[in-house]
Formats: structure tokens, sequence, C-alpha cells
């Protein structure tokens, strides 16, 4: 009987830890750990997925660069560095960023974890795209509140007329 009640006191404590704390699952044909500048290195066929169902969220691209800050946990006199946690992901090249029914293309973003913020830009010339089930949106740059499901698009400064675009559906059958 207490070996049954220790295994479900662990499961619920375990489950407790999950809600507070969101796995990211990295994969890439090579990775590499630069443990002084506290940062990882994901290259070729990048791929970072957290959360399930509506709340996942994939990060595609080219490379991938993991920055971690270095936690203490404090039990220590001199403090030392006993885990580090991943606080932001860097994309580059042929970045995708999809969470739910709604993918970003782009060249580079930046994936804010703990605040749960994205900022996608391109090359001048080039489009960011969003599409969100049959709609898209196009611009330059693209702030993200991934909580809020809310995004600023921004128009590319360079251009002789800046500007964004939205090409929005109104066909009924399509939605």
């Amino acid at each position: 009987m207490n070996i049954i009640l220790f295994i479900v006191i662990l499961m619920t404590t375990c489950n407790a830890a999950a809600l507070q704390a969101e796995k990211v699952v990295i994969t890439a044909d090579e990775m590499q750990y630069q443990t002084k500048e506290n940062i990882s290195i994901a290259k070729g066929n990048a791929r970072a997925e957290s959360g399930e169902g509506a709340l996942k969220k994939i990060l595609v691209g080219d490379t991938l660069i993991g920055h971690f800050q270095p936690q203490t946990d404090g039990s220590t006199s001199n403090s030392e560095v006993t885990q580090s946690k991943l606080i932001k992901i860097e994309a580059k090249g042929n970045v995708v960023l999809t969470k739910g029914d709604t993918l970003i293309q782009a060249d580079h973003c930046i994936h804010d974890i703990e605040k749960e913020s994205a900022i996608c830009s391109t090359t001048p010339g080039n489009v960011v795209k969003i599409t969100h089930l049959n709609h898209q949106l196009r611009g330059h740059k693209i702030e993200i509140d991934l909580k809020k499901e809310q995004y600023c698009l921004l128009p590319d400064s360079t251009m002789k007329k800046p500007r964004v675009m939205a090409l929005i559906s109104t066909d009924k059958k399509s939605q």
C-alpha cells in the first residue's frame, strides 16, 4: 500500500512540475554546445517542438541557436551553477514557425520562451508571410505574442512606399 501511495504522490509531483516547465525537443543533422557562451547550435533540418495539441509550437530553420541562462540551486555558499535554462531560440534561414492553424515563413526569427513571444523578419525586398486558415498577411517584420495570439506586422522601411498586405478570403465555403 505504501509503495502505491508513493507512486501516486510521485506522479502528481511530476505532473505539477511538467505544467510549470515546458519541454523543448530539438532535432537536427548536427548539434554542438558551447559552454562558455551558454548556447547550443543545431544545424541542418533543425527543428524545435514544444507543447501539445492546439498549444504545440514548431520552429524550423537551417540553423537553430538555443540561448541558455545558467541557474543555481542556492543551496551552496559559492552559488555553483547546477543547471541551465533555455530562454531563447534563434532560427536562421528558411524559417517556419507554426502554432495551431497559424504558419509564419521568414528568414530569421527570435523566439523568447519566457515571454512567449517572437520576432520574425526577412531580408530587404522579401516578405514575411503569415497564413491562418485561408487568410494571408505579408510584410517585412512581425512581432508576435504567442500567448494572446496577437500579431503586429511591419513594412520594409527601406522601400519607397513601405506597406503591409492582407489577403482575406470572403468565400464561406473555404472557411
